[in-house]
């Protein structure tokens, strides 16, 4: 909750080539500073019950303090269908949400970064 404007509410653009959006919104519309994060291609994300190579880059404006902290990625289609998390999923399918848990076909569940003090980037549906 912020002390100046209330809940926090979700915001996300989508791009094709973040480099290229970035000076945009810095310059023209004076947001900022961005801080971004790249996670490198692993064997850690699920598709279709097979390990595949995801590779997710996001920039936040944000002022890093330099200590551990989770970033969620959550999105809503223009249906309004918003990402479920690990947890509806489990009690959909009728499972115990543990360290195993494996979401059947695509996980679309909402995605946990955890920015470690040492500024590197992880996904921690799989920690």
């Amino acid at each position: 909750m912020s002390r100046f404007f209330g809940p926090v509410r979700q915001l996300a653009h989508v791009v094709r080539d973040i480099d290229a959006a970035l000076p945009f919104w810095i310059e023209t519309m004076r947001i900022g500073p961005f801080f971004t994060f790249e996670a490198p291609p692993d064997e850690s994300t699920i598709f279709r019950s097979k390990p595949c190579r995801a590779h997710t880059r996001f920039a936040l404006p944000w002022t890093w303090d330099g200590k551990e902290c989770d970033i969620l990625s959550r999105c809503t289609d223009e249906l309004g269908t918003v990402q479920p998390t690990r947890a509806q999923v489990a009690k959909f399918w009728n499972e115990p949400l543990t360290p195993q848990f494996n979401v059947k076909g695509a996980d679309n569940t909402i995605q946990v970064w955890k920015i470690k003090a040492d500024g590197s980037v992880h996904n921690a549906n799989f920690l």
